[in-house]
């Protein structure tokens, strides 16, 4: 992923038609009493800063869905390994800890939900902007080299491979999730001699809804991927028959 970002930022640079954009916005600054050299050294500047800009924020994005996909692997591995254990050989002595093992995975679940919720909607919303802006300017936008055209097809690329890795990652997490609850509840776990508090604890865990969301709005499932895609190329439809 990081090497479609140094590609991208590259092409950029040496894109002819993105510097005719730089030039063209000095233009309209009218720039008259500044001498051409200088023009080019600032347009050279902006050039370098726009590049690292994009870099940055491109690297930022990617760490970040590379930390909530493995975030999410984990959580896939824990609860993949109290499912075995229930549909395995499962003692009743052992029903206990295999609850007290679920309620800790469900705790840390909601916990790093409430952590990574918000940027993880910011990260889709972001991407999702991207991926609209890049894909009309691919559309609509002449483009005279191969490498402006790469520079547009490259952060597409990027975009839609960093919004799959949050909202499918997350998705199958939540549907693996659901299936262990559902199998909890199902098990047997009457102890005359348990506490009545550690079971009304254990039943309130059962019952709470806990599950990886864009911040707090929308439940993430793979329904949601095809939607916001729909919803994309609706938009992307309709903007450009305006246009026309």
């Amino acid at each position: 992923m990081q090497l479609i970002v140094v590609i991208w930022v590259v092409l950029r640079f040496y894109s002819d038609n993105s510097m005719a954009e730089i030039w063209k916005s000095i233009h309209v600054l009218n720039l008259a009493r500044v001498s051409f050299n200088l023009k080019k050294y600032f347009v050279l500047l902006l050039q370098l800063i726009l590049s690292l800009v994009s870099f940055i924020s491109c690297t930022v994005l990617s760490l970040f869905s590379l930390y909530y996909g493995l975030t999410c692997r984990l959580l896939r591995n824990l609860l993949q390994n109290v499912l075995e254990k229930v549909e395995g050989d499962c003692f009743p002595e052992d029903l206990e800890n295999l609850f007290l093992a679920y309620v800790d995975i469900t705790r840390c679940m909601k916990h790093i939900d409430n952590h990574l919720s918000q940027p993880a909607f910011l990260t889709v919303f972001y991407t999702m902007t991207g991926l609209f802006s890049g894909g009309y300017r691919l559309v609509f936008q002449t483009y005279n080299t191969n490498e402006y055209f790469l520079s547009l097809i490259l952060p597409l690329i990027f975009y839609l491979s960093v919004q799959l890795m949050i909202m499918l990652s997350a998705s199958i997490t939540n549907e693996l999730a659901n299936n262990v609850k559902f199998v909890m509840q199902c098990l047997p776990y009457r102890n005359p001699s348990q506490d009545p508090e550690m079971k009304y604890k254990f039943e309130k865990d059962l019952n709470q809804e806990n599950c990886l969301s864009l911040w707090k709005f929308y439940v993430m499932d793979r329904s949601l991927v095809i939607t916001s895609i729909g919803t994309l190329l609706t938009y992307g439809i309709l903007i450009g028959s305006l246009g026309k």
